[in-house]
């Protein structure tokens, strides 16, 4: 069974990609253009409108994205967790509510969430906002360098 989120038929297309040899770059458009992409798991019969997700468009190997356009006065449509991956939630636009193993928590732009793997998390926006989030996902416990641990100034 296919477990990865697609662009659906219906989604706006991306419409340039380069990839060189130790890079890929893509052009979503600008935030408001969030609201015209679509993904689908055909296999699990899930569609979500105003995301996309990141990984197999720019062929990452650490972790996946995913860009996220909730308009107002909506929800996700189910609560989730993970086995083993983390989340981090960066709100760019709006306002919402998060419920994190049934704690409500109120986000705005400019707040940055972590979420445990084994946390039960579903997101919102409220009533005259739309929510626009970048949500990163890695397994949790693999980083092991980080900045200048892992980084050769040239």
């Amino acid at each position: 069974m296919n477990t990865l989120f697609n662009l659906a038929d219906e989604s706006k297309q991306l419409e340039n990609k380069i990839v060189g040899d130790n890079f890929s770059m893509i052009d979503l458009g600008g935030l408001e253009s969030l609201k015209d992409y679509v993904c689908e798991n055909r296999d699990l019969n899930l569609k979500n409108t105003g995301k996309v997700f990141i990984h197999e468009l720019l062929g990452l190997t650490g972790s996946e994205i995913s860009l996220n356009y909730i308009p107002a006065g909506s929800k996700a449509s189910f609560s989730h967790k993970h086995k083993e991956n983390e989340e981090v939630y960066m709100v760019l636009k709006g306002e919402g509510l998060m419920e994190i193993d049934g704690k409500i928590l109120k986000i705005k732009a400019g707040f940055v969430v972590k979420v445990s793997p084994a946390a039960v998390r579903k997101i919102e926006s409220t009533e005259g906002s739309d929510l626009v989030v970048v949500i990163i996902q890695t397994r949790a416990g693999s980083l092991e360098q980080f900045t200048l641990d892992d980084a050769e100034i040239v």
